[in-house]
Formats: C-alpha cells, structure tokens, sequence
C-alpha cells in the first residue's frame, strides 16, 4: 500500500506551466535571433547590390569620358578621382568626418596601356616596335565594399595613323601564295624616308605603323626566295609610299614555280592528213599575267615539242599556249590554241588533245602565168613572212617535183597573216603573193599557187 503523500506528489502539476513558457521563449528568441539576422543580410546584400549597380553607371560614365578625350591625352592616361553617391566631386580621399563621412564614396581609376595586336585577333602579325591600339581600363571600388571585386569596365581605341607621331603613316603588306593562301616568314625591308623591316606572320600579313612620310624601296626575301611572282620573275624590289595619317596597302602574291612539258604539233599535208610538225616558238599566257612568255627549243630552230623553263607562276587557272612569236600569232580558241595548267613546283602538260594544230600553208610553184600556168617548177625557193610579227620564215630552199614545199620542210605555220614569196633557183624569177590569211586549222590546209610567169615582182628575201 502507498503512503498517502508520495501520492499527494505525484499529482500535482502546478509547475509545468512555468516550464512550457520559459522553453516557448527560448525558441521565440532563437527564431527572432534567425529572423534578424537574415534581415539584416538581406539589407546589406540589397545595400552592396545598389553600391555596385552605382558603380556600374560611374564605370560606363567614366568610359564615356575617356574616350572623347584627345589620343594625345589617352596616351598618358593614369588617373584617380573620388565622387560620393550625391554627385559630389571631390578633390582627396574619401572622407572621415560627418555629415559627408554617412555617405558612400567612390573612387574611380582610369589608365591607357599600348597593346600590339596578336595574329589570332587580326590576322596580321605586328611590325618591330608597332602600337596597334590602346587599352582602356576603368576600374570603380568603394567605401565598406569588404572582399568584394571592384567593378572594372574596358575598351579598345585605334589611333589614327599619324595621329601620335606627326607626318607619319601606316604600312600594311599581305603576301599570298597562287591559292591564295597567307606565306609566313617573308623578309621585307624598306629604306627611304625612314626604315622598316620584319617578316610576315602565319597568315602572310605584316603592320607598320608611324613610319615617316615619303617614298621608300622595299625588298623581299626569307621564304619568298625561289619563288616568282604572276610573271613569272623572281621577287623584285617594290616602291612603296607613305602618306600622312594614312595606310598604304601592298599586295604581293608569290609562289614556286612549274613548267609545260613536251608542247608538240600537228598540221594538215597536201591530202589533209594530220601529221607531226614542228615550230620555232611557243607563247604561254594567263590573265593573271601582265605580258606572255616566249619559249624557243634549245639550240634555237624548229623542233617538234618544246618545252618552257621552270619560271611559270602555278595559276589555278589554265595557260594559253600556241605557236608563235608576238600577239599577233593568237589564235581564237580551237585546235590552234592549247592549254595546260601548272602545278606548284610541277610539270604541266597539254591537255586533250594533247598537241597544238597549226595551219597548214599548201604551196604550189609554177613557171607560167594563172593563165598559162606552165609547169611544176622544181629547186624553187620559198619563204612566208609572218607581217604582224615580223619574222621571216624559209619554208624550203628547193621545191620538190611537184612545185611544192616538201612536208619534211614544214608547211605548219603560226595563225596569221603572211607574204608568200617564192622565185626560182636562179633568183631570177620570183612572185610575193601578199596578205594570205592563215586564220584556220580545220580538216584541210590553205592552198596557194604561185606563179612565176611575167615580170618580176617584190624583192624576196
């Protein structure tokens, strides 16, 4: 049995209430502690936010300023000045004491640093001592901004050329290969008014800039050695000029040179069957080219191919190619015209047909007149001169029985205009038939008779 007062103890209650409100409170006041101090961060952060967005608006502000300001001041651009959040310039640091003390203040540093502009961003690798352009730099802090970053605003100004150095200008040079591919590691020097010197970057391009006003002689070397330029000729010494506050562009395009191999020829013989022939010189030209090439047979005379010198610039384009001596041996485009493409460092070669078809000039001597011809007149002598060109051409010093041209003399010439002369072995008597056109290398030849008959006409050579 249980004694009555543990009982009595047991039951009562009376200071659990007590209990329950001193631990209500407690929690209360943790929660209150948490509340506040997230709403007193929040304040801060909102606080912090407004002075960087302020900051900004200086930053952009100060950009603005910066930029108008004359290239001559940029230069030399290394300053500090301090503004509170009303507007107020001042003239020192920050201040300490009230009522300007409660507001916050910003400081605002601005500086200029040359840079030289890398080949990855233009392209264009930089010339010894170039400046390309200037770095502006605006960088904004403030008063009980703690571990956080400044706010930093940049820009990027070109001065014009000449513009820091009087009476000076730019130099800019590109040098391409025949696909149009930067060359890297060209030597160029120029001497004149001033110098310059330095090579090509990666993508072929190179800068100069503030380089004195005047003429200047610019040589070419490094990795262009070897090459030749459209024309075919090695690279050659350039005149380059440098105008005030401008910028002179050089374009130059180089590569190695290739050949055409075996040009070779075919004409039509008195029963117009194409055969083997032979000719005393070939022209090649390109539209990239400023004057055509000539190529002889080695040993000079008539040859039944002929090949160039490895001085042809490898156009991606084809050459023109045909028999002759000057322009007026061009012929419009047919058999008469071949065409062969170059490769870089390579040979080229005739493409299909794979020979050049010249006219074929069929003559016939005789020892009368058209109205009595006469007879075939054998042991004759016959030349053609070639009037655009003015080259005179032997065809044969002996006509065979037949009164003709023997076909192991040739009867393929150039397209164009010609004086035929024939005469016969004495010299006594002798004919110049004038302007035979030899504009078609077709299925058959020209045929000419010449007769003798009557009294001598023209002088032959």
């Amino acid at each position: 049995m249980q004694p009555r007062k543990l009982t009595r103890i047991g039951g009562d209650e009376a200071g659990i209430a007590i209990v329950e409100v001193l631990v209500s409170a407690l929690v209360l006041l943790i929660f209150s502690v948490g509340v506040v101090t997230v709403l007193t961060g929040s304040t801060r952060a909102t606080a912090q936010e407004r002075h960087r967005t302020q900051a900004n608006m200086l930053a952009e502000q100060e950009l603005e300023r910066v930029r108008s300001l004359r290239i001559a001041d940029l230069v030399s651009l290394n300053s500090t000045r301090r503004v509170l959040e009303d507007g107020t310039q001042l003239t020192g640091a920050c201040p300490t004491s009230r009522p300007q003390s409660l507001q916050t203040c910003y400081t605002i540093t601005s500086q200029s640093q040359f840079q030289n502009e890398p080949a990855a961003t233009s392209g264009c690798s930089a010339g010894t001592g170039s400046r390309d352009y200037m770095l502006l730099t605006i960088s904004v802090s403030w008063t009980g901004m703690g571990a956080l970053h400044p706010v930093t605003a940049a820009t990027i100004v070109s001065p014009p050329s000449g513009s820091l150095v009087p009476n000076s200008g730019s130099v800019l040079v590109n040098v391409v290969d025949s696909r149009n591919v930067g060359i890297g590691g060209v030597a160029l020097t120029g001497s004149g008014a001033g110098t310059f010197s330095g090579s090509t970057g990666p993508t072929g391009c190179v800068l100069w800039r503030n380089v004195p006003v005047g003429n200047y002689t610019m040589s070419v070397g490094g990795t262009a050695s070897g090459m030749v330029d459209q024309n075919g000729d090695a690279p050659a010494n350039q005149t380059v000029s440098v105008v005030d506050q401008g910028t002179n562009t050089v374009n130059l395009q180089y590569d190695r040179p290739g050949s055409i191999q075996n040009i070779n020829f075919r004409t039509r013989d008195y029963s117009n069957d194409l055969i083997a022939s032979t000719a005393d010189s070939v022209i090649v030209s390109n539209t990239g080219m400023q004057v055509a090439k000539q190529f002889t047979p080695v040993g000079g005379g008539r040859a039944a191919n002929i090949s160039t010198t490895t001085t042809l610039f490898p156009f991606t384009s084809p050459y023109a190619v045909y028999a002759g001596t000057c322009a007026s041996n061009t012929p419009p485009a047919g058999p008469m015209l071949g065409n062969a493409t170059v490769p870089v460092a390579g040979a080229g070669s005739l493409a299909t047909p794979g020979y050049i078809q010249l006219p074929s000039l069929q003559v016939n001597v005789w020892s009368g007149t058209s109205v009595l011809p006469g007879s075939r007149l054998a042991g004759g002598k016959v030349t053609a001169r070639d009037t655009g060109c003015n080259v005179t051409r032997t065809l044969t010093t002996s006509t065979d029985s037949n009164g003709r041209v023997p076909v192991a003399g040739d009867i393929g010439l150039p397209y164009g205009a010609y004086d035929v002369c024939a005469q016969n072995s004495a010299g006594t008597d002798k004919r110049i038939i004038t302007g035979v056109a030899l504009t078609s290398a077709g299925a058959t030849g020209t045929n000419l008779d010449v007769y003798l008959g009557g009294q001598p006409a023209g002088t032959c050579p």
